[in-house]
């Protein structure tokens, strides 16, 4: 389903065959009602949160791979199934993730494994007085492209969207049943971008918004 929607946003001008930059997180969901305000003002602590990791197209918000699980847990854990489905859904040109998986292990998958470009700060681990020893750390180091990098703000927009529309908590009792209702929020996720690019393309370019059926605007 989650190819589909890749391919229903291609018909539609969305995204190409291939994406030029993609970004690669986690995030965490609070599991039930319970805020974590709640749960921290009356001392009940949760023994862990849904969590959920990505890949996403940073120029559509458009995400090409969902891996459901539960934290806290180190994101290397989700790291290379959430790579290696994105790489069937929507494959990238450049991949960029942040120092939570900063590892030569992490550059030699993406660049030898999925033929991708990648870029991760090299700020894992203890401060050292040279250059990190692995050479693909060693050139983040030396000379960490700051611009491209800032595009993996894109992937937060994501997370926000969705947080946004459908609320920080998930609703299922079941710790399965958790993980099927975040990987529809994904489905879902995916299907409104489509959904307003689609509205957005029948209405005049000139509009600062676009509008559906029901009159709710779009920006």
């Amino acid at each position: 389903m989650l190819r589909a929607t890749a391919h229903l946003a291609r018909q539609t001008g969305i995204i190409a065959q291939r994406s030029l930059g993609g970004a690669v997180d986690s995030t965490g969901y609070e599991a039930g009602r319970t805020s974590a305000y709640y749960s921290k003002r009356t001392g009940k602590k949760k023994n862990y949160r849904p969590k959920l990791t990505v890949a996403c197209d940073t120029k559509s918000h458009l995400l090409a791979s969902a891996v459901a699980d539960r934290g806290p847990l180190p994101d290397d854990i989700e790291f290379v199934e959430a790579l290696l489905l994105a790489q069937r859904t929507l494959p990238f040109d450049e991949m960029l993730a942040d120092a939570g998986h900063d590892s030569e292990a992490s550059h030699a998958f993406i660049r030898d494994g999925l033929g991708a470009n990648s870029i991760i700060p090299a700020l894992r681990g203890r401060p050292l007085d040279g250059p990190p020893k692995g050479e693909r750390r060693r050139q983040m180091y030396e000379s960490f492209p700051k611009e491209r990098y800032g595009q993996r703000w894109q992937i937060e927009s994501a997370f926000s969207q969705d947080k946004r529309r459908f609320g920080s908590a998930v609703k299922a009792c079941l710790p399965e049943m958790r993980d099927i209702e975040l990987l529809m929020r994904v489905l879902v996720h995916n299907a409104a971008i489509i959904r307003r690019a689609i509205l957005c393309f029948h209405q005049s370019r000139s509009d600062p918004f676009c509008f559906d059926k029901s009159g709710q605007a779009w920006r």
